[in-house]
């Protein structure tokens, strides 16, 4: 069993060394170095700046949108990145099906308190937003008003992208 002392693994999943330093801004995820942290920034900058920025935050995440389903795309990173900043978060594990797109709509909707949502594991393999979610009429009504008081809709996958003004409908 691992010391107290010891410190946390990096999160680059390509590295294995202990993560002796802290993501400066949102304070949920380390880094070995520098290198592993410039490594990781394209895939953290949406969650890093989405937590950091409001002490208020509040966090929807839905995990299982990648070819394995739950769990399998560092959800549990995540969740230790949203509780070292000391954000509140509730995760939604969801498996793939044809009404996804209105039912998380329909959460965001019904549950005013998220301030933002993060949606994780979009990859080879997995949903694709734009066809899966971006043209589903039901998801745009019950988004869009959501995203126009300000929620943020964030999406971490192997092929990360961040849609800071998403939806622009």
């Amino acid at each position: 069993m691992a010391s107290s002392s010891n410190p946390p693994p990096c999160h680059n999943p390509s590295c294995s060394n202990p993560g002796t330093l802290r993501c400066s801004k949102c304070k949920g995820l380390n880094f070995c170095g520098r290198d592993c942290q410039s490594k990781l920034w394209n895939s953290h900058k949406a969650l890093c700046k989405s937590i950091a920025c409001d002490p208020d935050a509040t966090c929807l995440l839905i995990d299982g949108m990648g070819p394995l389903g739950p769990g399998e795309f560092y959800t549990e990173n995540v969740q230790n990145a949203l509780r070292g900043s000391g954000v509140e978060f509730a995760t939604v594990n969801v498996y793939k099906g044809s009404g996804l797109p209105a039912q998380v709509g329909s959460v965001l909707r019904e549950v005013d308190r998220f301030t933002s949502c993060i949606v994780l594991g979009w990859g080879s393999g997995g949903c694709d937003i734009e066809k899966e979610f971006g043209n589903s009429h039901d998801f745009r009504e019950l988004i869009v008003p959501w995203v126009q008081k300000g929620g943020r809709f964030i999406v971490q996958g192997e092929n990360c992208q961040y849609y800071g003004e998403w939806p622009e409908w």
